[in-house]
This record gives C-alpha cells, structure tokens and sequence, in this order.
C-alpha cells in the first residue's frame, strides 16, 4: 500500500481511503496531461492555476504509486537470485 501524498491530504474526507491507488500509473499520466492541457485552453487565470494545481496532485500520486511499486518490485529479490552484472 502506498502512502497517501501530502498533496492530497486536503482532500482524503471527499474520496475513500486510499481508492486513488486503483488508478494505473497510465490513467495518473493521462490526468496530469489533460489538466495541463487544460489550463492552457483557459482565458480565466484563477481557473488555469486550480487546474495545475489538480496536476501536481495527480503527478504526487503517480510518484507515490511509482515508489510503493519499486519497493515490491525490489523486495522480490534476494541475495540469492541477484545475478552479478557482466561488464
């Protein structure tokens, strides 16, 4: 289980526990890109602001996943199956 973001603390009373976890790395990319994109199509710059605000916290969820998955994926392995690197 990942840590939940000190970005989206604000917010944790308005969704359920640790439910941003059920987003793929790829659908946090796709969040982060649209609300970018977004804020460049807006004429408001309040507007513009709040929509990549929305983006830093979808990226502080995408590194949060980021990091929970490459302690799984390094704590799979162990002295024994590490292989020596052939340079």
């Amino acid at each position: 289980m990942a840590n939940v973001p000190p970005e989206i603390i604000e917010h944790k009373d308005d969704y359920k526990d640790h439910i941003w976890e059920q987003y793929t790395l790829k659908e946090l990319g796709y969040w982060v890109h649209l609300f970018c994109k977004r804020a460049g199509h807006r004429a408001n710059k309040a507007k513009a602001q709040k929509d990549l605000h929305d983006a830093k916290n979808y990226l502080a969820m995408m590194r949060e996943k980021l990091e929970a998955q490459t302690k799984d994926v390094l704590s799979s392995f162990d002295e024994s199956t590490e292989t020596p690197n052939k340079e």
